[in-house]
């Protein structure tokens, strides 16, 4: 959740007094501005919401609290009171982008809360231990086009497969033309899921910001609710209040897709967006997909849909059998971890008409297009943990494995070919060195020429004219090869006697 912030609630952190338990783990405050962040200091790993907020004569009417209620609407647990999340067993890392008095943080800050939540490194931040599935941005800054540095920072999650759900923004009038969503970011920004308000009767909502043809929406989501409070909100109701807004729209959008990637880990970004959008509910009123979205998103036919994709539907007649339970064995990766060289997982699955799906995940993120058996590590991978993480499904029995890491180490440069020495071995003759063939082809050569085994100064190219002080002796010449991602290799040729 990129928002506020949080303060400790019984239906998120399990008490009124810790902030990380219940569903919560560690998160970090993004917020550069002190006077924005009101902690008395900017990044720290503290996303404790400590914002307030003025009523419109200037009065402090209590915390602000927004990260709370969006939080409550994406995961609030299943505890038995109070409200219930639409994803009440997802985790939540609680990102503070959100300060003082409705305030926002700058798009370079808001570009490293990104990074950090899609667990890319920021520098000088420590790693993110929780990676998103998604990142929950109920935000809308009145910057007309998006910032290069945020648009590269959501494609670099997205590239992570993170999908990045944003608010279409609210013009707050009961009646009049609303405002587009082509005025705000984030969702100004590409590669992304924007999300308009609708009503509990599937009409949008009057408040709503709306998509354009050039920026359209792309699904809406129920606008009013009821989620949780801190108990110092003056307008707080033992801990739960009612709250509308595009920004109750996105958790609810959010939610659903933590639902999807629970039940299929290895759905793509792309993936999602279409599920959610074929089977939104239609709206009441008719509305083009473009302004109001493609329709209310519906997680059970969300979640229908993506089950379909695995396997058929299980029949309900009394007298059919139950479905099997499915098991799985412990992944284990063959192979050499290193660059250049493939890795294989096994693992067996019963029954054997278990659907089995792979996905290749590098320092705990999926690597994108990684989703077979087999997996070759390239630079990217080096130094890195690697490991693969399997699902079997079978009707609604789903089981998850993880293989043990292995950490990618630098590959190796093969030698193919020998180098040689080309030309008349003469004094005063220009003779060339070969640098012979390589696996893989290396991005760079040096050269080095001897006279008997020993270096001669400064002959140090692939070409070496002998002189009289070579006459009668043997020459070789000695190539290093090099290439980003590999150990340095190096080979000599045979030698060449001098006449």
């Amino acid at each position: 959740m990129l928002d506020s912030g949080l303060t400790p609630h019984p239906d998120l952190t399990g008490s009124w007094s810790t902030l990380y338990g219940g569903n919560v783990v560690a998160g970090y405050d993004f917020i550069s501005n002190q006077t924005y962040a009101a902690d008395g200091d900017g990044w720290d790993a503290d996303p404790t919401d400590t914002g307030r907020q003025s009523d419109a004569s200037g009065n402090d009417i209590g915390p602000y609290a927004h990260g709370e209620q969006t939080a409550g609407v994406a995961a609030a647990l299943k505890n038995g009171t109070g409200v219930v999340g639409v994803a009440p067993a997802a985790t939540i890392v609680p990102v503070r982008v959100m300060g003082d008095q409705w305030s926002i943080a700058d798009d370079a800050d808001l570009a490293a809360a990104i990074r950090w939540g899609a667990g890319i490194a920021v520098p000088g931040v420590p790693t993110n231990a929780h990676p998103a599935d998604v990142l929950s941005l109920s935000i809308a800054v009145p910057w007309p086009t998006c910032p290069t540095e945020l648009q590269e920072a959501i494609d670099a999650a997205v590239a992570h497969n993170v999908a990045v759900v944003v608010a279409a923004g609210n013009t707050w009038t009961d009646s009049g033309p609303r405002n587009t969503i082509d005025d705000t970011a984030p969702a100004t920004c590409d590669n992304i899921i924007r999300v308009t308000a609708s009503t509990a009767t599937g009409v949008l909502e009057q408040y709503s910001n709306v998509g354009t043809a050039a920026v359209p929406a792309t699904i809406a989501a129920p606008g009013t609710i009821r989620s949780l409070c801190p108990l110092a909100m003056p307008s707080c109701q033992d801990g739960y209040i009612d709250t509308i807004g595009t920004s109750m729209s996105v958790p609810h959008v959010s939610g659903v897709v933590a639902l999807l990637r629970a039940a299929r880990p290895e759905l793509s970004v792309a993936d999602i967006t279409t599920i959610i959008t074929d089977t939104a509910t239609p709206f009441s009123t008719p509305c083009a997909a473009s302004v109001c979205g493609a329709g209310v998103v519906n997680a059970p036919a969300a979640l229908s849909r993506a089950m379909a994709g695995v396997t058929p539907p299980a029949t309900t007649s009394p007298s059919s059998t139950p479905s099997p339970t499915v098991t799985l064995t412990t992944p284990r990766v063959s192979g050499t971890a290193a660059v250049g060289q493939t890795l294989t997982v096994a693992a067996a699955a019963q029954p054997s008409t278990a659907q089995l799906s792979v996905q290749w995940l590098r320092d705990g993120v999926a690597i994108p297009g990684a989703t077979g058996r087999s997996f070759r590590a390239t630079v990217a991978d080096l130094g890195a943990s690697v490991k693969a993480q399997l699902v079997a499904t079978l009707g609604p029995s789903i089981v998850k494995r993880t293989s043990t890491a292995v950490t990618i180490r630098r590959g190796t440069l093969t030698k193919r070919r020998a180098p040689r020495i080309i030309g008349t071995a003469r004094v005063g003759l220009r003779l060339t060195a070969r640098h012979g063939a390589w696996s893989p082809k290396p991005s760079a050569f040096r050269y080095q020429w001897f006279r008997d085994g020993r270096k001669i100064a400064g002959a140090t190219t692939a070409h070496y004219r002998p002189t009289g002080r070579d006459k009668g002796h043997a020459l070789s010449v000695r190539v290093r090869v090099k290439r980003s991602g590999y150990a340095s290799g190096s080979a000599t040729s045979a030698k060449r006697r001098v006449r």
